[in-house]
């Protein structure tokens, strides 16, 4: 089939590299850039051919190949056009360089060139059959019983396209770019209503003749002019025959030669080409079939009134010819009179129209014949007076024969034809086919400076399309692409001969270097990474590469598209593509002498001639080679084989194919001695399957066991055992299991009978393997890891769920020369793939198939909760895509990131690690917090947890030795608190500055201490500020600060007064440590003092006569004062130091100071026992 999707009426892509090439062909269609028709084709590349290059045309085209026009419309070939009229149209191309090109398809002239100038003769026609394009639109309704032929007949035109320094040609400032001439065009109809109208005409013709006859009778009147006479009027007319004759007998045309019909055919045929082409000006487009705009439609909505108006012009014909004819024949119609008078007297005349009479005679009988004649005689003579109205009245172009004729025209030509071409006319109206009068496409190019300007122009004398189809047939056709913006001076280039099989070369043509310069050149896998060994090529004097220049592809590549880049010393690239083919051929062996070998053969690039020869031990040619095409998978037709000739010689022989582009690939064969047993298998074969077996030359009925053994010889599996029919061949269809756990490798098949009697096959066991990445989310991929398998072959992949049903679309991936999928193969789970266990089944054209499980999951986090403020909370996530990196954020209820994002890596298994945890601040506020995961692979998750803050407060300030009232909420309910004095500065787990015991307390339902907590404050605490801390086993603390003040002097305060006489008075103040205060008076008066603010202070008064006093205060360290009067006053006082003053005693003075000082000790008890009682608020 022949098919197509492009609109282009013929491709300028043979020379795509070369910077002008040219085309030209008497008809052309193209697909996708590759020509599918191309009659007389030329063409030439700037840079690969440029020319001139001239193909003439054969007149023939096509044969069996089906057209589709695209949108479905598929027509044959030869059902559709046919050139035999065609006449000696050639055509010529050239393309001179980067800026000049020319395409011409036309007719030679007296100088040897091509010329659109000539006689349309000299040019051809074609016809174009209309309703294969019924049939093939499925309105075969519209024509079916009413239309059997429609033909387009074209004459032939041809084509001129130039382009001269960058810019396309007009010489004749008509059509746009370049020229074009066309022929003629005429649509031809043949329907079955156009031959009933010519029998219809047949039909009324006579009845007018009789209806003549009868209007003649009356006219004349003889039996009232010869009364009691018999009167016999007989007419000899012509004029059925006559009508019928200008009518059938030959074509009938309009006056402006518009259109013919032909009723003794049946047909009618309307020169579009001279309306579409507006030749008589009737139309609103330039006049003349070789003036037209481009893309002019010779039958569409514009031109169909004309086309169908010629055709009621043409039946209006049909009526005037006939008018005509019949008047003419009119006057050559004779009357003949007979007349039988009573009396026996005959008589009789000839006469026409006109009233002329001839051969008149009157024989007389009786007594009155005489008179008698006389009186017919007499009547005779007024014949001209008779027939003279008459005659006007028959002859009258509007009369008679004319209403008669008309009545036929309506009822058995216009209604009728019109009816049944109408509907067609209306079809081709409407663009179910399209004819076009120079038919132009055009390409532009963007050059350096933004501007646009024209680089290629095709054009066609004539196109066809069909329906809405996108593909066009162009006849008389010529097109020229151009450089026109300079594109080929941007740099180097590279052309490969493509495509290329691995282990070949591609020939390469390079131009644009510096002259003289060496060029390496490499070759790049479709990932982009180099293969192969590069080359060096050092350019000629214009910078191009040396004529036959090839690059090598290795044997082992991965067939697909590469490219080559050239690079020189200064950085200059130049690239070229090549598509590399790796084909494979087996075949079925051993044979005996004449067998015909199974070839199994694919690989080859698309729609190309293979050979395949037969080759002995010394590689000589055996038998005949066999040639093949391969489809447009590349692979051989399956019938195909190569024929062991009879009497070849048993042994090992090779079957090699080869292709035209340097593909060279071998595959063995053992010749077997006829009658001997064979077997053979297929291979290679992949572990789990079955083979099959194919068996001859055995004994007939024998039974033969077969036992498949592995490359060590151990055999595996069971043996089979099957019985040979009457002709010693094992049973067809026989099949032997390979197990699923062979290993690859080449093992052996054996078979033997009872007479042991053997023959041995070797099978190529291939066993593949696959590993997928897991677990996968959806809408992500599972990386696809497959070895084992067939070097250089398809496999298919494809994810099934839990129920066996394909999940998915497939992916097809083409292994490496070692049998491997691609580095990057994947697999895309569904966006909707529920969670769960799928499988990813690897399979192949030998229904090879190994499974992978993997699991589909969704990603989840799960975190601690509740969390306290500041602190950490826990997370367990997983469902991840194995070891991706994954950042934790958190947010508060607003949406508001607080705290720093965690990063964490996926283990193999998709989960993070564990005691992955996410930071609190220490400022948050109590509340649901959202830990969200956003994967590398944009693949996210959340989790929420609660945090609470719990608060606390202490009654301040608070003396040491008190307690502090604490009120403190916010923890977690029923939850047991320990609160403690620290300093100030003390870590939130270091309790070494903890100042006294910690209190526990249980919360209540809302997380609140109890109300009349308190924490005592101990004693010996110096005054200071503190902090009242507050935590709990989840590691929540709460803090508030207290001033703790000191307590009132607590220290000893000791007093003693001894009095022997008089007044002894001791005092003792201690506002810290130690105040001692000691007085005696063994006369008068002894008075002792002693005040402790810090450390110690003493004083002692003895008085033996008269006053003894003394003072001691110390505000730090030590302090002692002493006093002794023997008589008269003696006074000692101390500040830091001691002081001593001693004055003589009598016995009188000792009583008195002893009395004080007892009196002082008294007083400072008193006073020591009210402070220790006292209540600090």
């Amino acid at each position: 089939m022949v098919g197509t999707t492009s609109a282009s009426a013929l491709g300028l892509d043979n020379y795509p590299d070369d910077p002008t090439e040219a085309e030209a062909s008497v008809a052309g269609m193209s697909l996708d850039s590759k020509d599918l028709i191309a009659a007389a084709q030329s063409k030439a590349g700037s840079k690969s051919d440029p020319g001139p290059n001239r193909e003439a045309f054969n007149g023939a085209l096509g044969g069996d190949e089906v057209i589709d026009f695209g949108a479905g419309y598929q027509i044959p070939l030869d059902d559709f056009i046919d050139f035999g009229q065609a006449g000696a149209i050639e055509s010529e191309s050239t393309a001179s360089d980067a800026k000049n090109g020319k395409a011409v398809s036309g007719i030679v002239g007296a100088d040897g060139g091509l010329s659109l100038d000539g006689k349309d003769s000299d040019f051809g026609t074609a016809q174009v059959d209309l309703l294969s394009v019924v049939a093939a639109s499925g309105s075969s309704d519209v024509t079916d019983g009413l239309i059997d032929q429609a033909d387009l007949n074209l004459g032939l035109g041809g084509a001129w396209v130039e382009a001269i320094d960058g810019e396309f040609q007009d010489p004749d400032d008509v059509g746009k770019y370049g020229q074009y001439r066309v022929g003629d065009a005429k649509l031809q109809l043949h329907s079955p209503a156009i031959d009933d109208a010519g029998d219809g005409v047949s039909d009324a013709a006579g009845e007018m003749e009789g209806e003549v006859n009868d209007a003649l009778n009356d006219a004349l009147g003889l039996t009232d002019l010869l009364p009691g006479m018999t009167v016999d009027t007989s007419v000899k007319s012509s004029i059925k025959d006559d009508v019928l004759d200008a009518i059938l007998l030959e074509p009938i045309t309009t006056d402006d030669g518009l259109a013919t019909i032909d009723l003794g055919e049946g047909s009618i045929e309307v020169d579009v080409g001279r309306i579409g082409g507006n030749d008589d000006g009737v139309i609103d487009r330039p006049v003349g079939m070789n003036n037209q705009d481009p893309n002019t439609e010779l039958i569409d909505d514009e031109t169909y009134p004309f086309i169908a108006s010629s055709i009621h012009d043409v039946i209006e014909k049909v009526i005037d010819v006939a008018v005509d004819t019949a008047i003419e024949s009119l006057r050559s119609a004779t009357v003949s009179v007979d007349i039988a008078a009573p009396d026996g007297t005959k008589a009789g005349w000839d006469m026409d129209l006109t009233g002329k009479v001839s051969n008149d005679f009157c024989d007389a009988a009786g007594a009155t014949g005489t008179v008698t004649c006389g009186t017919i005689n007499t009547v005779m003579k007024t014949m001209d007076t008779v027939m003279g109205p008459v005659y006007d009245k028959l002859s009258d172009p509007s009369g008679l024969l004319y209403k008669a004729f008309t009545t036929i025209k309506t009822d058995m030509m216009t209604v009728p034809i019109r009816a049944a071409l109408d509907p067609f006319l209306k079809l081709i109206a409407d663009n179910l086919v399209s004819l076009q009068i120079n038919h132009q496409e055009t390409t532009e190019c963007t050059a350096a400076d933004g501007s646009t300007t024209v680089n290629g122009v095709e054009v066609s004398a004539l196109s066809l399309g069909v329906g809405d189809g996108t593909a066009r047939l162009g006849i008389g056709n010529a097109g020229v692409r151009t450089d026109s913006c300079d594109e080929s001076a941007a740099g180097p280039s590279i052309d490969t001969s493509s495509p290329a099989p691995a282990g070949g070369e591609t020939t390469l043509d390079s131009t644009g270097w510096a002259p003289d310069t060496d060029v390496t050149v490499e070759l790049n896998g479709p990932d982009g990474e180099p293969v192969g060994d590069p080359i060096t090529v050092t350019t000629d004097g214009d910078g191009n590469f040396p004529k036959g220049t090839v690059l090598p592809i290795p044997a082992d590549v991965t067939p697909g598209d590469f490219t080559i880049v050239g690079t020189d010393p200064d950085g200059n690239t130049g690239e070229g593509d090549v598509t590399v083919y790796a084909p494979d051929l087996t075949v079925a062996g051993p044979v005996y002498p004449g067998d015909c070998a199974a070839i199994t053969s694919g690989g080859w690039a698309p729609d190309s001639e293979i050979t395949v020869q037969l080759t002995d031990a010394d590689g000589k040619p055996v038998g005949d080679p066999v040639a093949a095409t391969a489809d447009k998978n590349g692979d051989l037709p399956d019938d195909t084989c190569v024929t062991v000739p009879d009497g070849t010689e048993p042994g090992d022989f090779t079957v090699v194919g080869k292709d035209d582009n340097g593909a060279n690939i071998e595959s063995p064969l053992t010749v077997a001695e006829a009658g001997t047993p064979i077997v053979s298998v297929t291979t290679p074969a992949p572990a789990g399957t079955d083979i099959d077996v194919t068996s001859r030359g055995w004994t007939a009925d024998a039974d033969v066991t077969f036992e498949l053994t592995d490359p060590d010889g151990k055999s595996v599996g069971d043996k089979v055992t099957v019985a040979a029919d009457g002709e010693g061949n094992v049973p067809e269809g026989m099949t032997l299991p390979i197990p699923d756990d062979a290993a690859a490798g080449d093992y052996t098949l054996s078979a033997t009978d009872p007479d042991d009697n053997s023959a041995k096959a070797t099978v190529s066991v291939y066993a593949p393997s696959i590993e997928t990445s897991s677990p996968v989310v959806p809408g992500q991929d599972t990386a696809v890891k497959s070895t084992g398998w067939l070097p250089a072959s398809e496999v298919k992949l494809q994810l099934v769920d839990a129920d066996g049903k394909d999940a998915g679309d497939a992916v097809t991936v083409t292994t490496d020369g070692n049998g491997n999928v691609p580095d990057d193969t994947a697999l895309t789970i569904p966006e909707d793939a529920e969670p769960g266990d799928f499988t990813v089944r690897a399979s192949d054209d030998n229904k090879a198939e190994v499974e992978a499980s993997v699991t589909v999951a969704e990603p989840s986090i799960d975190v601690s909760s509740p969390v306290p403020a500041g602190g950490e909370a826990s997370l367990k996530s997983t469902g991840w895509e194995a070891n991706t990196s994954v950042e934790l954020t958190l947010a508060n209820a607003d949406g508001d990131v607080v705290g720093s994002p965690v990063i964490a890596t996926a283990d193999g298994e998709g989960a993070l690690p564990e005691g992955t945890k996410i930071q609190v601040p220490e400022d948050t506020k109590a509340g649901d917090l959202t830990v969200t995961g956003k994967a590398s692979n944009e693949t996210t998750a959340e989790g929420t947890f609660e945090v609470y803050a719990p608060s606390i407060e202490a009654t301040s300030p608070a003396q040491a030795g008190d307690e502090t009232t604490v009120t403190s909420s916010g923890w977690l309910p029923e939850s047991e608190v320990s609160i403690r004095l620290a300093s100030p500065s003390a870590k939130p787990d270091d309790t070494s500055g903890d100042l006294g015991k910690a209190v526990t307390v249980t919360t209540d339902e809302e997380g609140a201490v109890p109300e009349d907590t308190k924490l005592p404050v101990p004693a010996e605490t110096a005054a200071g500020d503190f902090a009242v801390v507050g935590t709990d086993d989840n590691g929540a603390e709460a803090a508030a600060s207290i001033e703790v003040t000191s307590a009132e002097a607590d220290d000893d305060a000791n007093a003693s007064s001894s009095a022997d006489g008089d007044d002894a008075n001791a005092s003792s103040d201690a506002g810290g440590d130690d105040a001692n205060a000691s007085s005696n008076a063994g006369g008068d008066d002894a008075t002792a003092s002693s005040s402790a603010d810090g450390d110690d202070a003493n004083a002692s008064s003895n008085a033996g006569g008269d006053d003894a006093t003394a003072s001691s205060s110390a505000d730090g360290d030590d302090a002692n004062a002493s006093s002794n009067a023997g008589n008269d006053d003696v006074n000692a006082g101390a500040g830091d130091e001691g002081v001593s003053s001693d004055l003589p005693r009598t016995g009188g003075e000792v009583v008195p100071i002893f009395l004080a000082a007892a009196a002082l000790i008294a007083v400072g008890a008193a006073a020591r026992y009210t402070f220790r009682n006292r209540t600090n608020v």
